[in-house]
């Protein structure tokens, strides 16, 4: 091996070469870095019957929950699990399975998962299955959300990350319950 390094950095054509796809791997590595454009945005990772992932932005974000009981409001609609005291406040509880139609088991335990977002003047709790954590997302790069067979149901979301995470349309979602 190191014969053939050798005979590689003696010779002046190789080294040529080896230094232009240099040159080429430290530019493409500069276009990817972030621009204006092109920023990075911190987002909550959460998923849904263990198997589908979803994320919401933290500019909506106003804390994370996680409560023993969820008291059940009679004659509300089903995508509605109910309220929970928050410091002397009642929080309406979106069930997010019910809202995003998804099928699954729900998970073992007595904790529920409650990300409270911020829309306006508008303060809910969304109930999710797990937390999975947090990471960044670049708005610019996000794949196209796919379509569904219910018009309202397409604006709920702002396009793909990474090719396995939903991202929310926090707004759209909000909105269409008022």
């Amino acid at each position: 091996m190191n014969n053939a390094l050798s005979k590689l950095q003696q010779d002046p054509l190789a080294r040529e070469i080896l230094q232009l796809r240099a040159k080429e791997l430290a530019a493409q590595h500069t276009d990817e870095q972030p621009t204006e454009h092109h920023s990075l945005e911190d987002f909550i990772h959460f998923r849904l019957a263990g198997k589908e992932d979803y994320g919401i932005p933290y500019d909506v974000i106003e804390e994370v929950l996680v409560v023993n009981r969820i008291a059940k409001v009679p004659c509300s609609p089903a995508h509605i699990s109910g309220v929970v005291n928050r410091r002397g406040d009642m929080l309406t509880i979106i069930n997010m399975r019910q809202l995003l139609h998804v099928a699954g088991d729900i998970p073992a335990g007595d904790q529920s998962h409650i990300i409270v977002i911020k829309t306006g003047t508008l303060l809910v709790g969304l109930h999710v299955d797990e937390l999975v954590g947090n990471s960044m997302f670049s708005r610019a790069a996000l794949a196209p959300a796919p379509q569904s067979a219910n018009a309202k149901d397409s604006n709920y979301f702002v396009g793909i990350h990474m090719g396995r995470i939903s991202m929310l349309n926090i707004p759209s979602i909000i909105g269409d319950m008022g």
